[in-house]
């Protein structure tokens, strides 16, 4: 796990079993992270801001967390910088480095699909480029993943060849540029 990763499960460690209720704080708190009270003080019939304390009063030091304080209803999370900031920076370049676990998910990315009697174009290698970063980018965040290329040789644009080529079709310029023939015909019946 990331650095960032291990500051908030030890902000969790502090506020357990309430981890899941963990927020960013609006801008002028200069905390990383709050704990806000009240749905808290509706459970346990307590005021929100002795709630806020108790939990602060918990707190020991972590390897990421600055200090915990309570401000109000809020128990506000600081985070020990330079050194968060010297751990993401040394683990940055290892191979892991953000790698996501395993997820039930199994995702099906399909990309390229260019048409089987056109020439394969720039669009064609900008979506094949795109398809196969966003295969890679899942698979490294933990998804099961089905990478497909479909080169669909039904529907209607090989209708729309079959008439073409029975009309127009030139054997001789079929002979010296298939591609160029086939390109021709779709574009004509288009």
């Amino acid at each position: 796990m990331n650095p960032l990763g291990k500051f908030q499960k030890e902000c969790e460690k502090v506020c357990k079993p309430h981890e899941n209720m963990l927020e960013k704080p609006p801008k002028e708190v200069a905390a990383d992270l709050a704990l806000p009270c009240f749905s808290l003080a509706k459970k346990l019939k307590k005021n929100p801001i002795e709630i806020a304390k108790e939990i602060a009063a918990k707190f020991k030091k972590g390897v990421y967390i600055e200090k915990v304080e309570a401000v109000g209803p809020y128990v506000n999370f600081y985070a020990k910088w330079e050194k968060l900031s010297k751990d993401v920076i040394s683990s940055a370049g290892k191979p892991s480095f953000g790698k996501g676990t395993k997820k039930k998910e199994r995702v099906m990315v399909e990309f390229i699909g260019n048409n089987t009697h056109k020439a394969f174009h720039i669009g064609h290698l900008r979506n094949a480029c795109l398809g196969d970063s966003l295969v890679r980018i899942l698979r490294f965040s933990g998804y099961d993943v089905v990478a497909a290329n479909y080169l669909g040789d039904i529907g209607l644009h090989i209708g729309k060849l079959i008439v073409a080529w029975e009309l127009w079709l030139d054997k001789d310029a079929l002979k010296k540029d298939p591609i160029k023939e086939l390109l021709r015909l779709y574009v004509k019946f288009n």
